[in-house]
């Protein structure tokens, strides 16, 4: 099984090439309204294993995304100030459920002032975190596509005053691919440690049984986010995965048998970078493996948060893996 971190939310095009190449894929997520449909319907097919948040009470947190929705508005209407908003959700628990207008008001002008008796739950602030930094993340997505628009018809433009003797029409009204025309950024580089952190609380706190043989992201800085927490990383180990046509309906068998490998062996460095054989396929992406030597998967996400503490932690089924597995895999 593939872990996808530390996003709660993945593109339609990401997500089947992940399940194509690898097998079904976790995520982790807060609460049903943050899984989009397609999210759903590889759920159906088995294709996607939606973890939601253990112990969070998703009718509390609906409520208090709503919440910070109306800081927002007292601050020029900008939800995807994430880091406004992460300032204010330090040491103190999300707004109260009051629906009175008046309450509401005052909670939002004295949020992030301490309050007797109360504890931050940090599963649950961890679940509203991801779920505020899912709605920046499509924003930001929403606003470089545009960019990327406007881009494509300036240069259009340019070309008709210039006399440029290619199509006038070429590029109005289209919508450029991803990355190309406004150059997308790594959305895992705000506020990377954060989200990871937040992350980790989710998967701390799952009670269900965990085989993973990957924890892989699609965000360079998570990448390296991790290569810095974890100083004595292995690799990279580097494969071509086929992503359009799967071999035998059942992914990347090679490639999948190196990973189980690599997660099982005694001395991981002993392996050599042929036993990932690129997969055949029409669009292929290119997958980076490290491996955490002597830690095993179900002990990752509580090193993430400096805890060896894995009361509660649901079991492993069958032989438990040696080492973690962390990749990237491109969109």
């Amino acid at each position: 099984m593939i872990c996808y971190m530390p996003f709660i939310d993945i593109d339609d095009q990401l997500l089947d090439k992940l399940t194509t190449a690898l097998g079904p894929v976790t995520i982790y997520c807060p609460g049903p309204g943050t899984v989009s449909d397609h999210m759903l319907a590889a759920a159906e097919e088995k294709r996607l294993d939606l973890r939601r948040a253990h112990g969070v009470d998703t009718d509390h947190l609906s409520r208090a995304v709503q919440e910070f929705k109306a800081w927002a508005d007292l601050h020029g209407g900008e939800i995807a100030d994430l880091a406004g908003l992460s300032k204010f959700m330090q040491d103190r628990p999300p707004l109260a459920d009051e629906a009175s207008p008046t309450r509401i008001g005052d909670q939002i002008r004295h949020f992030g002032e301490p309050a007797p008796h109360e504890e931050a739950d940090p599963v649950f602030q961890a679940a509203l975190f991801l779920s505020m930094a899912r709605q920046f993340d499509r924003q930001q997505v929403a606003v470089t596509r545009d960019l990327g628009e406007v881009q494509t018809m300036e240069k259009t433009m340019l070309a008709r005053l210039t006399g440029d003797d290619h199509d006038p029409d070429q590029g109005i009204g289209t919508t450029p691919e991803a990355g190309v025309s406004a150059g997308i950024s790594d959305i895992g580089g705000f506020m990377t440690a954060r989200r990871v952190g937040s992350w980790a609380e989710l998967a701390c706190k799952d009670p269900g049984s965990r085989s993973f043989l990957l924890y892989v992201t699609s965000s360079p800085a998570v990448l390296e986010h991790l290569l810095d927490h974890f100083e004595d990383a292995g690799g990279p180990l580097r494969t071509r995965l086929g992503t359009g046509d799967a071999e035998n309906g059942h992914g990347n068998l090679k490639v999948i048998e190196a990973l189980e490998s690599l997660a099982f062996a005694e001395d991981p460095a002993a392996m050599s970078a042929d036993c990932f054989q690129a997969g055949s396929g029409t669009h292929p992406a290119d997958l980076t493996v490290y491996t955490l030597a002597g830690i095993s998967p179900l002990d990752f996400p509580f090193r993430l948060l400096g805890s060896h503490d894995r009361t509660g932690q649901g079991p492993s089924p069958g032989k438990r893996a040696l080492n973690t597995l962390i990749g990237l895999m491109e969109k």
